[in-house]
């Protein structure tokens, strides 16, 4: 699981996690891609509280993409019937650290 998910033991029997490594090309911008995936069909919902760490992530559902920032505060996630997100994070943002290199003058 996760850094931030809570309670990762329970979370382990509602959801999985994928995290993969970004290429070297994209390294500089891109810290990690995540993925969580579940099937919940015939399942009440699962309540998901999550803790976030200071990075902004570019998301994909099925409702569209979205850029969420830096978040201080613990949010909870709603998971129903079956589905999946891919995301991709990166703390360079939220840090001040740029992945882009500016050339010399």
């Amino acid at each position: 699981m996760g850094r931030g998910v809570l309670r990762p033991d329970l979370a382990a029997a509602h959801f999985r996690l994928d995290r993969h490594q970004p290429s070297a090309a994209l390294a500089p911008f891109v810290d990690y891609y995540w993925i969580p995936r579940w099937d919940l069909r015939g399942e009440p919902p699962y309540e998901q509280a999550v803790l976030p760490h200071p990075n902004v992530h570019l998301v994909f559902e099925a409702s569209g993409a979205g850029i969420f920032g830096v978040d201080r505060r613990l949010f909870t996630r709603s998971l129903s019937g079956l589905a999946w997100r891919s995301a991709c994070g990166s703390g360079r943002a939220a840090s001040g650290r740029s992945g882009r290199r500016r050339s010399p003058s």
